[in-house]
């Protein structure tokens, strides 16, 4: 699929999102914007397009309701065809589920979230057809950012070693300051088998690693 197409799709896509999502918002009969309007408002986030062109995801922020503790706001993510159709939701509020990014097969995302009593960001898996997510990690640390391999049997992520124990009761007893260059624990990379969710390391544990792609 050349460049041009797929920009193309992406922004045609978008366009239907912010429709569908916004409608209504315009609406001379509801009055003028009010800050409450604002800050209710859902606004699309991460794109994925799928490997055949056909599908995209999003990522959607929704606002906490009133009822719910002051924090970051949720995000859901949605699927919509890019020739049309009415979108919908493939996970939702309460919770926050980012980087969605679509197997090479294209029968299942990737995303991240903290659920249940996950203790740090971890990566899921939902098949786009229907059914539950499941967890692929077993990080010690939070997950922050992942890739397919071109083969869809594996994928690769960032995140920290954990801590050292003594490190961490020190933490813990309140001596949670760090020295800049001296205390850090570096980011590495991490490849988990789809089928196994086995993880191994990749590269030294001196450096940190702040980006990657699969060659």
């Amino acid at each position: 699929m050349g460049k041009n197409r797929v920009i193309w799709l992406l922004a045609a896509a978008t366009g239907q999102m912010a429709m569908a999502l916004g409608a209504g918002l315009a609406d001379p009969g509801r009055g003028p914007l009010t800050p409450e309007m604002v800050v209710n408002m859902r606004t699309v986030g991460r794109v994925a397009l799928s490997p055949d062109g056909k599908v995209v995801l999003f990522t959607v922020s929704v606002a906490r309701s009133d009822e719910e503790e002051p924090g970051r706001r949720h995000e859901e993510i949605w699927m919509v065809a890019v020739d049309g159709g009415q979108p919908r939701a493939l996970t939702h509020a309460p919770g926050r589920a980012t980087l969605p990014e679509i197997s090479p097969d294209g029968k299942q995302v990737a995303f991240l979230a903290r659920r249940g009593e996950d203790e740090h960001t971890q990566i899921y898996l939902l098949p786009l057809a229907g059914g539950e997510a499941r967890r692929l990690t077993d990080a010690p640390t939070a997950v922050h950012s992942l890739r397919w391999s071109p083969s869809g049997g594996s994928v690769a992520y960032l995140s920290k070693d954990a801590l050292p124990e003594a490190k961490k009761m020190a933490r813990d007893s309140g001596q949670d300051w760090t020295v800049a260059g001296a205390d850090e624990t570096p980011r590495r990379l991490w490849v988990v088998e789809v089928k196994s969710g086995d993880s191994r390391a990749i590269g030294s544990d001196s450096i940190s690693v702040w980006d990657f792609d699969w060659f």
